[in-house]
């Protein structure tokens, strides 16, 4: 007979409505107790609440090192609560070339640094940001685990039909370069029998408007959609482009693939980690060279999309992050001094 499995109190902190985040909060609820602490500016802190929050459950779990995960950890610190840090993206990001990533400004390493040195677990999704945080912290690698995200299967199978041509880019307008989205609308221009469809919250209007300048008439800003649709949108676009100049693990990029879009990406970050050899790879510089790209990914055939599905559920499956997240889980709270996590 298999022993009881304990149930935990953790608390999950972090500062952006995030798909990955959602996904986590529902693994770990499946068997513990999980309370969501969201604070979206540093001026809705209330630190005596967080204080009572962090001494009621059993450890914390914070998404990405900055502001937020501070006041958590340094709790966690005197509670002797043990807290798990989950790494990779702006947080471990120095690319002062187009102004991204924390360790770019001198307040928001430090910040971001003293919260990696000090939490008693790390854990990041992908290979790459393993190695950048390393690097970019001054810590071991040895002390970051590695747990790709899960991939939710939105379409249950790939349906067999005839493709649009509509080349597809998904992501939050905050700036022009890290995600290639000026790149993108300039292809565009390249190919006018296509249908570029841009899906994504505006947080930055004038970033925004420079889009809107160079974005021909073939190209569509549809803004934030909901799961449905935008599983709709994957399962008739042909080509997913992810022109990103940075990017911790793209779950956008591995949503497409799942949906059977073919990518057209950049080698920048941990895409090669999650496409493997089942993309197309060009230059986000060159929008003429982009266009190129994307009438050759635009021609493959269904055998190929299927092909790229199956990648998908293999290296990705929820299961396998169920099954880690969980096991992290059990082995922080046997280990709360702080150690390597499996």
């Amino acid at each position: 007979m298999r022993p009881k499995q304990r149930k935990y109190r953790i608390l999950l902190v972090y500062s952006a409505r995030l798909r990955f985040i959602d996904i986590d909060a529902g693994i770990l609820g499946g068997r513990h107790k999980v309370e969501r602490m969201y604070i979206p500016s540093i001026w809705k802190i209330n630190l005596c609440h967080m204080f009572l929050r962090v001494r009621q459950n059993d450890l914390v779990m914070c998404w990405f090192s900055s502001w937020h995960a501070f006041w958590p950890i340094v709790f966690s610190r005197m509670l002797g609560r043990p807290s798990v840090l989950i790494i990779g993206g702006y947080d471990t990001a120095r690319m002062p070339e187009i102004k991204y990533g924390n360790q770019t400004v001198f307040y928001k390493r430090w910040i971001t640094n003293w919260n990696i040195r000090h939490a008693s677990f790390l854990n990041t999704f992908s290979h790459f940001s393993q190695a950048e945080a390393a690097a970019n912290a001054n810590i071991s690698p040895e002390r970051i685990s590695v747990l790709h995200l899960a991939v939710p299967d939105l379409f249950q199978r790939q349906p067999d039909r005839e493709r649009k041509k509509t080349v597809m880019t998904v992501g939050s307008v905050w700036g022009l370069h890290r995600k290639g989205m000026l790149p993108f609308v300039q292809a565009a221009r390249y190919l006018k029998n296509f249908e570029f469809v841009h899906v994504g919250k505006i947080y930055n209007q004038s970033a925004f408007r420079v889009l809107q300048s160079h974005a021909p008439d073939n190209v569509t800003f549809l803004g934030f959609v909901d799961d449905s649709e935008l599983a709709s949108l994957y399962q008739k676009a042909s080509v997913y482009c992810q022109l990103s100049a940075h990017e911790g693990f793209g779950l956008s990029l591995a949503e497409a693939m799942l949906g059977g879009c073919v990518p057209v990406v950049t080698r920048a970050g941990a895409i090669p980690e999650v496409t493997g050899k089942h993309a197309f790879y060009t230059q986000a510089a060159d929008p003429r060279r982009i266009a190129d790209t994307i009438q050759k990914a635009s021609s493959v055939d269904d055998a190929f999309r299927r092909k790229i599905r199956k990648h998908i559920l293999t290296h990705f499956p929820m299961t396998r992050r169920e099954k880690g997240m969980l096991a992290l889980i059990d082995f922080v709270m046997n280990d709360p001094a702080g150690g390597h996590a499996p």
